[in-house]
C-alpha cells in the first residue's frame, strides 16, 4: 500500500522499482533496468520522499502551534515562577504554593526562556 505522505509504497522506495507477484511475471515482460537509471530512479525517489515528509512535518506542526500561546516578555515585565520542580523546604509539596513571585525579568535569553531576580 501507498503511504499516505510519501505517495509510494515502501517497496518502491528502497528498491527503486514497483513489486511485481511471480504470477504476474510473464503478462509484464520488460527491458532489465540498468544499473546507472536504477541508481538515478533510487535518488530520484529519495529526493520526493525527502520533500514530501518535510511537507507533511510542516502540515503536522501546525495543528499544535494554533494552541500554543507564546508569551512575548519584555524586561521589568513581571512574571511568576513554577514551584514544580523547586524544592521549597515544605514538610508537604501538595499543600505548597503552585506559584512564588512576581520577580522582574532582566534578561532575555530566547522567546521562552527569561533570566529573573529572586
Amino acid at each position: 500500500t501507498k503511504h499516505h505522505s510519501t505517495g509510494q509504497t515502501l517497496f518502491f522506495i528502497v528498491n527503486g522499482m514497483e513489486f511485481v507477484p511471480i504470477s504476474e511475471w510473464e503478462q509484464g515482460r520488460q527491458e532489465p533496468m540498468t544499473t546507472t537509471i536504477w541508481s538515478e530512479r533510487i535518488k530520484e525517489t529519495w529526493t520526493k520522499v525527502h520533500q514530501a515528509l518535510r511537507d507533511a512535518f510542516v502540515a503536522y506542526k501546525k495543528q499544535p502551534d494554533k494552541r500554543t500561546d507564546y508569551k512575548m516578555f519584555k524586561i521589568g515585565d513581571l512574571v511568576h515562577l513554577s514551584t514544580k520542580y523547586l524544592n521549597l523546604g515544605l514538610p508537604s509539596k501538595k499543600l505548597g504554593p503552585k506559584y512564588i513571585g512576581p520577580f522582574p525579568v532582566i534578561k532575555i535569553i530566547n522567546p521562552v526562556t527569561i533570566t529573573i531576580t529572586m
